[in-house]
């Protein structure tokens, strides 16, 4: 799966739109309050394309994300946009850590996604 490479002129202004579409829950995740998938996948909006929002954190407060890279949530809660709970894997590394955190056994495809 080759996802969109993010390009963000404006720093400043895109941490601004973060800082007002997320709340800061008991965890210290950023939940996102705009769009959100079937799964808890916030959506974010740059320019006229859409992309996942904690990619665009990402990005926005840690840098650009390589090729074949994919971002990762320490806090396992896919709503969360907080950079600090952000780290850069690969499917492979998805997979170990869901396997680790027995989120993997007799759960649907989707289960390493599910808490919220």
């Amino acid at each position: 799966m080759r996802l969109k490479k993010i390009h963000i002129v404006n720093p400043e202004k895109v941490k601004e739109q973060f800082y007002g579409k997320t709340f800061i829950n008991s965890d210290g995740c950023w939940i996102w309050k705009g769009l959100l998938d079937r799964i808890g996948y916030g959506w974010f909006t740059l320019g006229k394309e859409d992309f996942k929002a904690h990619r665009v954190s990402y990005t926005v407060f840690k840098g650009e994300i390589p090729d074949g890279m994919l971002v990762l949530h320490t806090c396992d809660n896919p709503s969360c946009c907080n950079p600090e709970h952000l780290w850069l894997g690969t499917q492979k590394d998805n997979m170990k850590d869901c396997a680790k955190k027995e989120r993997l056994r007799g759960m649907n495809r989707n289960s390493c996604k599910e808490k919220r």
